[in-house]
């Protein structure tokens, strides 16, 4: 290995590569890079169902979240089955993110944020707001945001 940082190496010509302290720092910290991914890569293997059971266990506890502040819908108070309830983004926003895709990588304190953006309607709720928003009709629930 013939160094970069010096011009002339004559550790070069017994082919022992470079002992400049750039060069041997370097080569460390590459070997310390592969320990590194090797080490991860045989720790993911060997807790495959380790990290499995604690994602599971994190979408559970948001799902249980979202479900408590799912209680009826906002409009006309219908709380016979809160799971079918939708949401409706009031604050429209280009970094909305649809409730399903918030359980897979984001913390409850990412969902709060979310959820304080919008309100939980019934379909049909929802469907009106939808409609009155295309036919540039008024809301005529007048309801403030929570």
């Amino acid at each position: 290995m013939v160094c970069k940082y010096i011009t002339l190496s004559p550790i070069t010509a017994y082919g022992k590569g470079c002992r400049c302290l750039r060069c041997c720092l370097a080569k460390k910290k590459q070997n310390k890079k592969d320990y590194k991914a090797e080490y991860h890569k045989q720790y993911i293997h060997a807790n495959k169902e380790k990290k499995k059971q604690y994602i599971e266990k994190r979408r559970e506890e948001k799902r249980e979240y979202i479900n408590q502040v799912r209680k009826k819908c906002f409009d006309c108070g219908w709380a016979v089955e809160p799971n079918i309830l939708e949401f409706h983004h009031v604050i429209l926003a280009e970094d909305n993110i649809k409730l399903g895709s918030l359980l897979s990588y984001n913390s409850i304190k990412r969902i709060e944020q979310e959820l304080s953006k919008g309100v939980f309607l019934c379909p049909n709720c929802h469907k009106l707001r939808h409609y009155n928003k295309t036919t540039n009709k008024v809301d005529t629930t007048n309801r403030e945001l929570r």
